[in-house]
């Protein structure tokens, strides 16, 4: 066989010198580095949803609930959540909903006097308050798990 040999896709340099029968330098061609970049693309999409699905929980996770709590407790700056633990969660159906139920322990230090209510009782500036068997519902809804605070997590 004579002459170069053949590309090995349309647009591709030469591999062989004709008169030297022995392979020279490629050189890149447009379509390598559209090829390389397909590559690239296809391998940072997949890394990308999986991350994404790494993210993804079936269950509210102790940081969506710590999240509510503080939404709850700690919402309006007289207080702060020192620390917030989840115990235990449970799964049930209540009235046709599917509710997931976390348990946890939370330290809250006030940070201004409180006159209390008809269900609390009045709190003085940096009084600690440990609680030991907290509960938060999540109801699960079609955007997601829907906390206490109204929010979807």
């Amino acid at each position: 066989m004579s002459g170069p040999a053949p590309p090995n896709y349309p647009g591709d340099t030469k591999l062989f010198d004709s008169n030297k029968k022995r392979p020279t330098m490629k050189l890149m061609t447009v379509r390598d580095g559209v090829r390389g970049s397909c590559k690239r693309v296809i391998l940072l999409g997949i890394i990308s949803f999986a991350f994404a699905l790494s993210g993804c929980s079936d269950k509210p996770s102790e940081r969506d609930a710590r999240k509510v709590f503080e939404n709850l407790y700690a919402h309006d700056g007289g207080a702060r959540v020192k620390s917030f633990k989840k115990v235990n969660a449970t799964t049930s159906s209540m009235f046709g909903q599917e509710v997931y139920t976390v348990q946890f322990t939370a330290t809250i230090e006030h940070l201004q006097d409180s006159s209390g209510g008809m269900f609390s009782r009045a709190r003085k500036t940096g009084e600690i308050e440990t609680m030991d068997d907290g509960q938060l519902m999540f109801i699960k809804t079609e955007k997601g798990w829907q906390g206490k605070d109204g929010k979807i997590y």
